[in-house]
């Protein structure tokens, strides 16, 4: 091989990307017509690709966004690592869609047991406040038949005043009866005349007297 051979296929390596030999478990196809693949067992985040020639070489994708044939995006890191996949993002996507949904969902679980505590706190206060006034109501009626009670008494001490003046009158009578026959009578001893009355007492205090022991005292000292 002469010198210029030597030169030219020097080149012809530093020209071309460097070539790996690599056994690949997964492959798809770009929507330009390449074939890429990977060492993993299928494409996800993280997995290194590489781009397949015609002849079998492989060279490591360069970084950049990648249309597969199926629609979806392949976004390549700078170390030829997967940054975003298609299939992968619409599947997180749809993991959060989820998660919010359930959160939303335990959000609205939790609204409505508040709405059925706030519920049943008025049930409770509406039940304490029919006690109260059930409660009001029997002391309003314990005053009515106090006051009737009271009234019954009144009219039982009313009642027991006009026994008490009918008996002190039918004292009275009597007594009267008996001065009158004693008078009919001669008298054996001169009788003694006390204008202030046998049974006068100026230092008595008719307050503390009775209704009965009153009357005795004004019929004794009439």
């Amino acid at each position: 091989m002469s010198t210029l051979e030597k030169i030219l296929n020097i080149l012809k390596m530093k020209n071309n990307p460097k070539s790996y030999s690599v056994k690949f478990y997964a492959e798809m196809k770009l929507d330009d017509g390449r074939i890429v693949a990977t060492e993993d067992e299928q494409f996800m985040i993280g997995s290194k690709v590489f781009a397949v020639g015609d002849e079998g070489e492989a060279e490591a994708l360069t970084a950049g966004t990648y249309t597969m044939e199926n629609g979806n995006k392949l976004t390549i890191g700078d170390s030829s690592e997967i940054l975003d996949l298609g299939e992968e993002a619409e599947s997180v996507e749809e993991e959060n869609k989820e998660e919010a949904s359930a959160e939303l969902s335990e959000e609205e679980t939790e609204l409505a047991e508040d709405d059925e505590a706030v519920v049943e706190d008025w049930a409770g206060m509406e039940k304490r406040i029919k006690n109260l006034e059930d409660a009001v109501a029997d002391l309003k009626a314990d005053k009515v038949e106090a006051s009737e009670e009271l009234s019954k008494e009144e009219e039982d001490k009313t009642e027991m005043s006009k026994e008490v003046m009918g008996e002190l009158m039918t004292q009275v009578e009597e007594l009267k009866s008996k001065i009158v026959e004693l008078s009919g009578e001669p008298a054996t001893e001169g009788l003694k005349y006390n204008p202030e009355g046998s049974n006068f007492n100026s230092t008595i205090d008719l307050k503390k007297l009775s209704t009965k022991e009153r009357a005795a005292y004004y019929i004794n000292n009439k």
